[in-house]
Parts: structure tokens; sequence; C-alpha cells
């Protein structure tokens, strides 16, 4: 589909968005796998991906795929809210 931004392609006929996070998301620390931080980083701010490596192997270490199926607008708005505050600067979920 179309570019829309750095990394981002207009879905034609999709529900969700294939990410590439790299330069977003910091770099995992050694040891640890790119995609499992990532995927970490997103359940902390409560909101569920798949890890672009699912779909690719390493080659999608910095991607992830996101799923807007069935939730209304709003509920998508709080979560590209909390994807913006906390996982792309690095905030943590409050516990609780």
């Amino acid at each position: 589909g179309p570019v829309v931004g750095p990394g981002l392609y207009r879905p034609e006929g999709a529900f969700y968005f294939f990410l590439n996070l790299k330069g977003l998301v910091p770099e995992a620390p050694a040891g640890q796998q790119q995609g499992a931080f990532t995927l970490q980083r997103f359940l902390d701010a409560g909101v569920a991906i798949i890890p672009g490596t699912a779909f690719g192997g390493a080659d999608y270490s910095h991607h992830a795929r996101l799923s807007f199926s069935g939730i209304e607008e709003a509920q998508l708005e709080r979560a590209l809210d909390r994807i913006t505050k906390q996982v792309l600067t690095g905030a943590r979920r409050a516990a609780g």
C-alpha cells in the first residue's frame, strides 16, 4: 500500500498495522531478543501485539503487528495514546 509515514503503509483491506519500530523502541539489553523486549514494552502498556519475528524471523525483529479488529475508535485512540506515551518514550505503566 501507499506510504503514509516513516515505516508506515496504508493497509488495503486489512485490520492491522505492521509497524517498523526501529529507532522508536529502544534496543533490547544485551542477551535479550529484540522481539521479546518489544513485546514486553507493549504488554506493560496494556497493549497486545504480535512480534514481527513471527512473520519473517530476525529480519523483522524491530517490527510488530497491532490488530484493531473488533474495537471501537475510542479504544483504539486510548491504545495509541498509551503506545505513544509508554512504549515509544520508555515510560512504564503504573502497577495496579
